[in-house]
């Protein structure tokens, strides 16, 4: 089929392909018709798996191997479905010459070597050899000891991510690393079909049941051993693998075309919920539906609202509602009761932000008076102490609302605590996180806290003067504030920082008082709708 065709179908199947899952869906349907004997064809087998069976038991005694020459068949085959003539279920042990467990034990890795397979480095059908660690030579034989891989093999995924397999190809010196397996098969088995076949449906679902462990499940090697297994005449294992080959490099292809087209729309959704937010586009507004399709889209939508919010273009300006710099009069003589220097500059006009009349570009230092980082006592588990936050109760909510019920606890005095108790409407930024994403990202505690919750030090809580704290939190996380912390973030040890410095010195626009609070209402509201459109299109 040639991409044009491929294009000409690709309308019919837009709905399909767009479901969550459906490409993978997709390939187990064709998996469950391969090994039930749908896609084989209707031919006279030249043999059948009892012959196979008879040739393995004859190799078998032959070598005078140690495998225990048992009954290959599996028992109570009326609750598996019923194969073609020629076929036969049978233990998965009775086609394998080897079943070999890796090592327990994380290898020392190296900048190069041989490849470790881990659980990351395989998908059905395919090794992922770019992906894989490297371990030296010695760590290679000592990976090794029990079975040198060699081409054909088959490596599969035992815990965690458990349940694929894929072909050890030709010419390449690999090992196990930790979490994986290795099949070495019989003659007659061929190792793509029996890969295939564990990664397909029947398979899959014997692994599941086998599975033990909550922490980190595995399969059970002893209940492996026993999986029933389709074992298919050599001519039918053969026509069964084209037909496999030619399905998935259809779908490979369907879905490369898809996700072409889909950048594209998302380009375009991007494009346009950037002019909605800066010019108000009618464009946007008339096409959601066309370019809302993910989260990732409503994410888009979250920042094209707050790009309206911090351009005046979200709700009605009135007149009446006064100007920033009568509020920063207000601020000014309320830091000077609070005996803080009262001097607030006003910052030269953003080319990437066109302000509102009345309103003002200040330093989110001159607005607030408390920014601290938080208690750096060692949080524990005992349920004994005062309940510190975690980082995740600042950064793992969709609504930018803290987490009250996510703590630890930390044993010391309450003067040593009280400093870092929180507050209702107190905002909270992560400082310190390995991912840019959570750096910078604020949070507003909600106003059921109670008088006793600590702040971590990799938390900054910060209150303001005169001003809107819900406001402040959506300024705090919106794109043009989120520029700024990514230009002056540090990485230090693989971890990504700022300090309090940087956090003053953030420029944001300052909305007249009763605005604000009409802009944050108004957000409230769109970012609830959101919120519930994102969970719908997961």
């Amino acid at each position: 089929m040639t991409n044009d065709q491929l294009r000409c179908i690709l309308p019919d199947l837009r709905e399909f392909v767009a479901t969550p899952g459906s490409i993978e869906s997709l390939r187990r349907l064709i998996l469950a018709h391969a090994f039930s004997g749908r896609l084989r064809q209707a031919t006279a087998a030249v043999d059948n798996a009892d012959d196979i069976l008879e040739r393995i038991q004859l190799s078998v005694r032959a070598t005078q191997a140690k495998q225990v020459l048992s009954n290959p068949f599996v028992p109570n085959v009326e609750t598996l479905y019923p194969l073609p003539q020629g076929w036969r279920w049978v233990r998965l042990s009775a086609v394998c010459t080897h079943i070999v467990d890796c090592l327990h034990r994380t290898p020392v890795y190296s900048a190069s070597g041989y490849p470790a397979i881990r659980t990351n480095d395989i998908l059905p059908g395919r090794l992922l050899f770019k992906e894989a660690r490297r371990v030296s030579r010695e760590e290679y034989l000592r990976q090794t000891q029990r079975l040198v891989p060699r081409a054909g093999d088959v490596f599969y995924s035992r815990e965690g991510n458990y349940g694929m397999a894929a072909v050890v190809p030709e010419d390449v010196e690999v090992c196990l690393s930790q979490r994986m397996m290795q099949f070495r098969l019989h003659e007659g088995i061929d190792p793509a079909y029996f890969s295939w076949a564990l990664n397909s449906p029947v398979m899959f679902e014997q692994a599941k049941k086998s599975v033990i462990g909550t922490t980190v499940p595995h399969i059970n090697i002893k209940a492996l051993k026993e999986f029933a297994f389709p074992l298919a005449p050599s001519s039918d294992q053969r026509c069964i693998l084209k037909w496999i080959d030619k399905a998935m490099s259809l779908i490979d292809r369907l879905k490369i075309a898809y996700s072409e087209e889909e950048e594209q729309r998302r380009l375009l959704a991007k494009s346009a919920l950037r002019k909605l937010s800066s010019s108000v586009d009618n464009f946007a507004l008339d096409h959601l539906k066309e370019l809302i399709r993910t989260p990732a889209d409503v994410s888009d939508l979250e920042e094209a609202a707050l790009g309206l919010a911090l351009t005046g273009h979200l709700v009605e300006p009135d007149p009446a509602c006064g100007t920033a710099d009568s509020l920063l009069a207000q601020i000014a003589a309320e830091k000077e009761t609070l005996g803080l220097s009262g001097e607030i500059a006003t910052l030269e006009p953003n080319d990437s932000l066109a302000l509102p009349t009345g309103w003002r570009l200040v330093a989110l230092g001159d607005i607030l008076f408390h920014c601290r980082n938080g208690t750096s006592a060692k949080p524990n588990d005992t349920g004994v102490g005062y309940p510190v936050l975690r980082i995740s109760a600042a950064t793992s909510r969709r609504d930018s609302v803290v987490d009250l019920l996510d703590y630890k606890f930390a044993e010391l005095p309450e003067d040593q605590a009280k400093p870092y108790f929180i507050r209702p409407n107190d905002l909270l930024a992560c400082r310190f996180n390995g991912n840019l994403h959570y750096v910078g990202k604020v949070s507003q505690v909600p106003s059921n806290v109670s008088d006793s919750i600590l702040h971590p030090d990799k938390l900054i809580c910060m209150r303001a003067i005169i001003v809107s704290h819900a406001y402040l939190r959506y300024v705090l996380n919106s794109r043009f504030v989120r520029k700024q912390i990514e230009s002056v973030a540090v990485t230090t040890a693989g971890n990504i920082g700022i300090n309090g410095k940087q956090i003053k010195s953030l420029a944001v626009p300052l909305a007249p008082l009763s605005e604000q609070h009409r802009i944050a209402s108004r957000l409230d509201e769109v970012f609830a709708l959101l919120g519930q459109l994102a969970e719908f299109l997961q």
